[in-house]
């Protein structure tokens, strides 16, 4: 039985209206003092240039304002809505590194109040309800369950903000749309949009070439490969080109983007010291890294080498002719490798500084890909082997905490994203041990916790704190 569409709505607008209620509340002091000021702190800026400081203050949360949205990338995405990427405007080098749908859409929104907020929230709600209607294979009022997981995950505060991250998502779920109906002109333009929204697409792009390589080693048809291969690279690179040309508008060069990238320079040193720029955003990252990253990273090597072997080989399929269970595959190996090469990009440039590093794995359409497809991969797997997963992935961050600075041998609120990561992995490998009514209880004792949390992060990216780059 389909979930009826304004179920789904209701339940969006149902978490928006709690973080909206939870955020308010926290603004009055006697509520906030009594309750949240107890365990936790806010964040104070003052200063700029070298008298900068970002101090720890008992402060109950700020205002929602106008003008207190605009910070980090949505300074930028502003500027971009308003200048485009003219030059000599304020920011007219950095912003080519920043993509032009997400702030050409905003500008023809008409908006130009906190309004932005929710409309982001709603979009990704909307492309979260198309990505689970086509990957989820039970239709069921279960599945509710799991978009209220979805929107309740510690990393979805970046989809409040005037980011591009939702636009992201829902341009990706219009194209996975177009492959589950078999209409390719649907895909097209999705995976078009998709690729103007942020420059990560590149990394999408990279993973359509691996996927098709590791099926090529299974066939071993190299004019399958490439008639497969093209349709789907097709429109990510007339996207590629579109973006291209805006820029080429306003900036008068080809290269533009990769101009801008100069800016934020990269570093090599796999012996330095693991650093990040806030301490809320390093639970959420090492979450990420040996949760999903490093684990997507062993699940391709092992496959790979399958691919390799002899009794492996297999007929060709035509993709987007092909079964729902085969796209759905592909999805899922697309998804861990989009993961797989944000690692490895960040090793190789990053300099052991792994700020931001859960915006590109878990603030990403493809670890919602996965997360639908879960069930369906859990459902072939005995318990033991997952419990064997989640306690061999804790092992290696307990010990690689007890080796770094930033470990957090202990709970705090600067910690609870981590914390409240391992509980929703629990909850999900043990999911279908449960009965119905059980799991609703686990979820709404679970979701106040993240609101909370969604709420505490959103104070940080208002008073211009270190955890949104």
């Amino acid at each position: 039985m389909r979930i009826p569409f304004i179920n789904q709505l209701v339940l969006i607008v149902g978490v928006l209206g709690l973080f909206i209620l939870t955020f308010l509340v926290f603004q009055e002091k006697l509520i906030y003092d009594s309750t949240l000021g107890k365990i936790s702190t806010n964040y104070e800026r003052s200063g700029n240039g070298h008298t900068l400081k970002i101090q720890d203050v008992r402060k109950p949360y700020v205002h929602l304002t106008r003008e207190a949205i605009y910070h980090w990338d949505g300074l930028l995405f502003k500027e971009i809505r308003d200048e485009g990427y003219k030059q000599g405007s304020l920011y007219h080098k950095e912003k080519p590194a920043f993509y032009p749908l997400f702030p050409f859409l905003w500008r023809i929104s008409g908006i130009d109040s906190i309004l932005i907020i929710f409309m982001n929230f709603i979009l990704f709600g909307i492309g979260l309800v198309l990505l689970q209607r086509n990957l989820m294979k039970s239709d069921t009022h279960t599945n509710l369950l799991h978009l209220a997981i979805a929107l309740l995950l510690p990393s979805a505060i970046t989809y409040y903000l005037p980011y591009a991250e939702s636009v992201f998502l829902l341009t990706l779920a219009v194209a996975i749309y177009g492959i589950f109906r078999k209409k390719y002109w649907i895909y097209a333009v999705g995976a078009f949009l998709f690729t103007m929204t942020r420059p990560s697409s590149l990394m999408f792009i990279a993973a359509l070439i691996a996927a098709d390589t590791i099926l090529l080693f299974r066939h071993r048809d190299l004019k399958h490969y490439l008639k497969d291969l093209m349709p789907k690279l097709g429109p990510c690179i007339v996207g590629f080109l579109a973006v291209t040309g805006i820029q080429y508008i306003y900036t008068g060069s080809f290269i533009a983007y990769f101009e801008s990238t100069e800016l934020w320079p990269t570093e090599s040193g796999f012996l330095n010291p693991i650093r990040d720029w806030s301490r809320e955003g390093f639970g959420m990252s090492v979450f990420s890294i040996f949760f999903l990253a490093i684990p997507a990273i062993v699940y391709l090597f092992v496959l790979s080498l399958k691919s390799l072997r002899k009794d492996c080989r297999e007929e060709p399929i035509p993709f987007f002719n092909s079964g729902e269970n085969h796209k759905r595959e592909y999805l899922f190996l697309i998804s861990l490798l989009f993961i797989a090469i944000n690692l490895v990009y960040f090793a190789l440039t990053s300099g052991n500084v792994i700020n931001g590093f859960y915006r590109y794995t878990l603030s990403v359409p493809f670890l919602y890909i996965i997360l639908f497809l879960l069930p369906a991969k859990l459902s072939k797997l005995s318990l033991f082997k997952r419990i064997a997963f989640f306690a061999t992935c804790l092992c290696g961050l307990a010990v690689f905490l007890s080796l770094v600075a930033y470990g957090v041998p202990h709970w705090s609120m600067k910690s609870s994203g981590l914390f409240l990561f391992l509980i929703i992995t629990c909850f999900l490998i043990l999911e279908e041990y449960f009965n119905v009514r059980q799991k609703w209880i686990i979820l709404i004792l679970i979701s106040l916790p993240c609101i909370v949390w969604q709420t505490y992060l959103f104070n940080m990216y208002l008073t211009d704190a270190w955890v949104f780059t």
